[in-house]
């Protein structure tokens, strides 16, 4: 299989629909290879029936990234691998049946503008940088999507297919650092922390057990133990965590929503209150007016014109 694509062959470029770096993965593909015919559809299985024998560029999200999006808006952390699971399963059995015909690449290395990814693409067309690609999922949604991929067998099977597909630059999205970050977040939850700190470096481990000799099958073997015994409680602390996460979030909102509504009713009641001292000024003019109109209608009548003989006596009485 050639290191590179043939640039003599148009790709049939396939980005799954919910993929929220696809505007920016179209530029950066139709800037790297102006002057080919593109072809972008969502169904890999539709694509392969509809292009012929045109190679079938495949752009996807990491697992971890992609699983970290479905914990964002799931209930908790088992119904996001089980969401993840369900969408990635049929995907990748359509790629096992078209193997020799995809290019798998990573979406965020393609939408970033990653030199190795692109140059597979189009080779000697020159990346082009972009600093306006979208933030990764927080960092404790991306160290529970770890987590979790590292002790569900399946979801680590689909990961592991998806590694092997990969050409070009692969994300690495979960380091120490972020780890430690994403710990730090949620140092009130002492005993939560210092499980996931336990999975990290049991994690690690097991890389460096695999190139090990046949004394590490003890090692192995104790560490299926204690990840067994630790299942239940990772599970958990990664639901917490979520929800933890969650109620943050909604906090913030609420509170931008509270000020927003106070304002509205201090505008209102300053409103209210004009309007008030308005009517007001008004009932009063009208009854001022009609106690003069009232004064007028005496002065003028007859009977303050016949007494005004009387009225003159009685006041000089008085002076």
């Amino acid at each position: 299989m050639p290191v590179t694509a043939d640039m003599d062959l148009d790709f049939a470029i396939v980005i799954p629909p919910d993929e929220p770096l696809a505007d920016l993965i179209v530029e950066q593909l139709a800037a790297a290879r102006p002057e080919r015919e593109m072809v972008v559809q969502s169904n890999l299985a539709e694509a392969a029936s509809t292009q012929g024998e045109r190679p079938l560029l495949l752009v996807l999200a990491d697992p971890v990234e992609a699983l970290a999006r479905c914990l964002q808006g799931a209930e908790s952390a088992g119904a996001a691998l089980a969401a993840w699971k369900s969408g990635i399963a049929p995907l990748l059995t359509a790629a096992r049946r078209l193997r020799r015909r995809i290019w798998l690449v990573d979406a965020r290395a393609v939408a970033s503008g990653d030199a190795a990814t692109l140059a597979l693409i189009a080779p000697g067309s020159g990346a082009r940088a972009n600093a306006e690609v979208p933030a990764l999922p927080d960092a404790i949604y991306l160290v529970l999507a770890e987590a979790l991929l590292a002790r569900d067998a399946e979801a680590g099977r689909f990961a592991g297919e998806i590694a092997a597909l990969r050409r070009g630059t692969g994300a690495a999205l979960v380091d120490l650092p972020l780890c430690e970050s994403a710990l730090a977040r949620y140092a009130g939850l002492a005993q939560e922390t210092a499980l996931l700190r336990d999975h990290i470096a049991l994690h690690a481990s097991t890389t460096l057990r695999e190139t090990a000799d046949a004394n590490a099958q003890a090692e192995a073997a104790e560490l299926t133990r204690l990840s067994a015994e630790l299942a239940k409680i990772e599970e958990i602390v990664a639901d917490r965590n979520l929800q933890k996460a969650k109620a943050e979030a909604l906090q913030r909102r609420l509170d931008d929503i509270q000020i927003k509504a106070a304002q509205r009713e201090f505008v209102l009641g300053g409103v209210l209150l004009a309007d008030q001292a308005a009517d007001r000024t008004e009932q009063e003019r009208i009854r001022a007016d009609g106690l003069e109109h009232e004064l007028h209608r005496v002065y003028a009548s007859r009977s303050w014109r016949i007494t005004r003989p009387l009225r003159a006596v009685r006041s000089g009485r008085r002076g």
